[in-house]
């Protein structure tokens, strides 16, 4: 007699969907990026008692690692557990994950690199890793700084993406960037509530029937996802830390020099306020893109097991679950408000992926 098995429960597949991030092998790839970075916003924090942007210098770093952690969660658990030749994995994750490449590819061109290998969307269920560019370069006194703007080279192509595609949308991060001063913890969280408050408002303001708003939002997802660095990246900048340590002096006396020019605000020179303003301001729109990032790339995953169980579903009705939910919001969006109008198609959308679950 054959033994009867049960299907997995609600919390068991979503338990098999994010097993992959358990295994010891993902976390001790990761382990010294993490370290890294925590440790880089610590000592910032504890050697700049004095400077006025130390939080918002500190914060930088703090974020990093928690992205860093949160892209390679979302890559990993995508490309090894769903399925990488889904439509909506690619829907998901192709338009930042070129993006992102392009912007590798571009920079190590402009810096001088040998171009080898290009593959902007090519998921691997193995490694998690979904696209690559293959360079190489000359190991000068300039090494550590090349591999430093290649490795940074995507969060800021998809982060200006994001902006732009955030005007266009009618957000108000442009103002946000500046007219937040960050010289306190409580300007700080105002800082990060206000990000996130104004991608809530953008959201509630979207009108349903023009698509173009639509195509910016899905865009401006894709880039806050693909903003994120993954291990993959830094390795380069790592190894080339470690073996080029002439290079590497260069680089930290650089990169201090333009900590120390953040904290020219009250300088007499014209030349050296306004180089201290730009690079606030690029403070500020780091630390705005991560915030941002962090917020998307959260959805990513709970999204990822709704698509999953819409898949399990076989035929023509799996297009019903989203479908009902679109014309149910779409009819009711004025009329009830965004928020209760949002809460009711997503209900709908999970009752009947339920339901039709249920039935085959």
């Amino acid at each position: 007699t054959p033994i009867y098995t049960p299907p997995p429960s609600a919390l068991e597949k979503y338990y098999i969907l994010v097993k992959p991030i358990f295994y010891m092998s993902f976390w001790l790839r990761r382990l010294f990026l993490i370290v890294f970075f925590i440790f880089l916003g610590g000592t910032i924090y504890l050697l700049l008692p004095n400077h006025p942007y130390r939080l918002l210098l500190a914060f930088i770093p703090f974020a990093f690692s928690i992205q860093l952690t949160l892209s390679d969660c979302i890559e990993v658990v995508l490309t090894s557990k769903v399925g990488v030749r889904t439509w909506w994995f690619s829907i998901f994750l192709a338009p930042g994950t070129i993006l992102h490449e392009l912007c590798h590819l571009i920079t190590a061109f402009a810096t001088g690199c040998k171009i080898h290998q290009v593959c902007l969307f090519s998921p691997n269920p193995k490694t998690g890793v979904l696209g690559y560019v293959g360079y190489s370069m000359n190991r000068d006194k300039w090494v550590v700084l090349r591999e430093f703007l290649i490795a940074f080279a995507p969060f800021f192509g998809c982060g200006t993406m994001l902006f732009i595609s955030n005007y266009f949308l009618g957000g108000n991060l442009l103002e946000l960037l500046n007219s937040t001063s960050l010289y306190s913890y409580h300007n700080l969280i105002n800082f990060i509530f206000s990000a996130a408050s104004s991608l809530g408002r953008t959201f509630t303001s979207l009108e349903l029937t023009n698509i173009l708003v639509w195509i910016y939002f899905y865009l401006q997802f894709c880039f806050a996802v693909g903003a994120a660095p993954s291990w993959v990246d830094f390795s380069g900048f790592f190894n080339s830390l470690k073996t080029n340590i002439y290079s590497t002096l260069i680089f930290i006396f650089i990169l201090s020099s333009l900590i120390f020019l953040t904290d020219s605000q009250s300088s007499s020179s014209l030349g050296l306020l306004f180089l201290s303003q730009y690079l606030i301001l690029i403070l500020k729109f780091m630390a705005l893109i991560l915030i941002l990032s962090l917020i998307f790339s959260g959805f990513v995953l709970p999204i990822s097991y709704i698509a999953d169980n819409i898949s399990d579903i076989k035929g023509i009705e799996r297009t019903i679950p989203l479908s009902l939910s679109l014309v149910f919001a779409f009819f009711t969006w004025d009329y009830l408000g965004p928020k209760l109008s949002f809460a009711i198609s997503f209900s709908l959308m999970a009752l009947s992926i339920y339901m039709l679950k249920k039935r085959f």
